[in-house]
């Protein structure tokens, strides 16, 4: 196969997939722990759920919180940016009014 040389058109073709160490693939990998998640007893099965359901409160939480935090930033930016042109619109606004055509009489 010949490389790409001309780094401005992108190459078309698909890359090759490659194993990096041949012993087990992503399906079957998946296939295996699924069946020994279904071959786990209900008590070890519950000490897992429970523990990813700590975790799923936890992240919730914190979610919660980073998301509170990034309304209070945009809330802060947005009263900055009304106050950094609230000077430069009175400004302009004077000089919109000092050049309205003067009506002829």
């Amino acid at each position: 196969r010949i490389l790409n040389v001309d780094k401005s058109k992108p190459c078309s073709c698909k890359r090759v997939h490659k194993k990096t160490h041949g012993k087990i693939g992503f399906r079957e990998l998946a296939r295996t722990i699924g069946a020994r998640w279904k071959r786990l007893d209900d008590e070890v099965r519950g000490v897992f759920k429970y523990q990813a359901h700590i975790e799923k409160e936890t992240y919730i939480q914190k979610r919660q919180a980073w998301k509170a935090q990034e309304a209070h930033k945009a809330a802060e930016q947005l009263l900055r940016s009304k106050a950094s042109r609230e000077p430069q619109q009175l400004v302009s606004s004077r000089e919109e009014k000092e050049w309205e055509p003067v009506p002829a009489v």
